[in-house]
């Protein structure tokens, strides 16, 4: 079994930088871990795509999940290819289109329609094995940024509860189709407190429905294992499903990859600035957008509290934000040096872009029982391609 300390070395000197490097035994313990939660209220568990993906992170969890989520036609394209005919692959998305129809009947087991134009439209549209479900959005916010707040004012996130339960309660008929309900309230949660209240509130708003259904997807953005006083959430759902006849479902998308990913960079350059040093990295904030759109500093193996040697690390392109942070080492920075951001697995990349032409981090696996494996490599051709260069087709 290789060593993590050997595993490290390993990645510092054979990895092509910049990298985005999976550890698949990390990602058996994060699914270990969510399908344990799941099974304690005899739950489904879909693992939420959009959060990465990555053909071999796919590969490595479609064995013990029980399917995807997914947010675009493409996504629910790539996961039936993983998945073949075993699992279920549903799709939500506020962009469902009716050219995209045939893609859907064709790959996705659940649609959960966005709206109730969605529903009307497009619903008796779909084939008889596609199961018909509706996104809710309760409108109860638990989410403090505003920006990454679904149940936010003027949210285009699923229907509002109010005008759910009046169009059901004006035309019944309308819904007989609809088999699941949909919610998706919390990013990053290690609390059950808001969940509870938002069903609480939907009991009370569109009982009629939530018994008519026979699937509830609860959605992701916990980090279900690790939520304090689990039991009374536990024993909720339990009792709902006994008295809704409800099968609950979890789709955990970023609490299922963060940690079992890190980027790794190389310094290319030194100099001082005003205040500090700053040490220029292979890699971009373009690689980590979260890192720009939310102040997000991802933590640095070999690099805290402590560190005497203070840095600014900055990126290789010409934004001026292309900034990661003020990092302390132990002992100063070199050129050539490897550096691993670490809790790269989520959102990294699939938002990773290739503004300055900067190359798009190479993919790498490794784990207990296969070597260190270069799963993609990004050329110019790549960036030609994007381009639209002729000849790069």
């Amino acid at each position: 079994m290789t060593r993590p300390v050997d595993i490290r070395r390993r990645i510092d000197a054979e990895v092509s930088t910049p990298a985005l490097v999976w550890d698949l035994d990390a990602l058996d313990g994060r699914l270990a871990a969510m399908r344990a939660f799941s099974e304690r209220f005899g739950g489904r568990l879909y693992y939420s795509i959009k959060a990465a993906a990555v053909h071999c992170v796919l590969k490595r969890l479609a064995p013990g999940v029980d399917g995807f989520a997914c947010s675009s036609p493409f996504e629910a394209r790539l996961s039936r290819q993983v998945l073949g005919e075993t699992g279920d692959v549903s799709i939500t998305s506020p962009g469902l289109a009716p050219e995209q129809l045939a893609a859907i009947n064709a790959t996705c087991d659940h649609v959960s329609f966005n709206s109730l134009s969605q529903m009307r439209t497009l619903g008796p549209r779909l084939k008889g094995h596609v199961v018909q479900a509706l996104r809710v959005n309760p409108g109860h916010s638990i989410v403090a940024d505003f920006r990454t707040d679904p149940c936010r004012e003027n949210s285009r996130l699923g229907v509002p509860m109010a005008m759910l339960a009046e169009a059901h309660a004006s035309e019944p008929d309308a819904f007989a189709a609809i088999q699941g309900l949909h919610i998706h309230t919390a990013t990053g949660a290690i609390s059950f407190k808001g969940l509870a209240k938002t069903l609480s509130l939907m009991e009370r708003a569109i009982p009629d429905l939530m018994r008519q259904a026979q699937w509830f997807n609860l959605g992701g953005g916990y980090v279900f294992d690790k939520v304090f006083r689990s039991d009374a959430f536990v024993s909720r759902i339990e009792k709902l499903g006994r008295e809704f006849g409800l099968q609950f479902v979890i789709e955990p998308g970023s609490g299922m990859v963060q940690p079992a990913a890190r980027i790794v960079t190389r310094v290319v350059d030194i100099f001082q600035g005003d205040t500090m040093p700053i040490a220029v990295l292979d890699t971009s904030v373009s690689h980590m957008p979260d890192v720009l759109t939310y102040q997000f500093q991802p933590p640095i193996h070999g690099a805290g509290i402590g560190g005497k040697h203070v840095y600014m690390l900055a990126g290789a392109s010409c934004l001026a934000g292309d900034v990661f942070g003020t990092y302390g080492f132990k002992r100063p920075l070199e050129v050539g040096q490897t550096l691993s951001f670490e809790k790269a697995g989520a959102y990294t990349h699939g938002q990773a872009n290739w503004f300055n032409g900067v190359s798009l981090p190479n993919l790498y696996s490794f784990s207990a029982e296969e070597d260190l494996t270069l799963e993609r490599h990004f050329t110019f051709q790549d960036f030609a391609r994007h381009c639209a260069a002729p000849g790069h087709a």
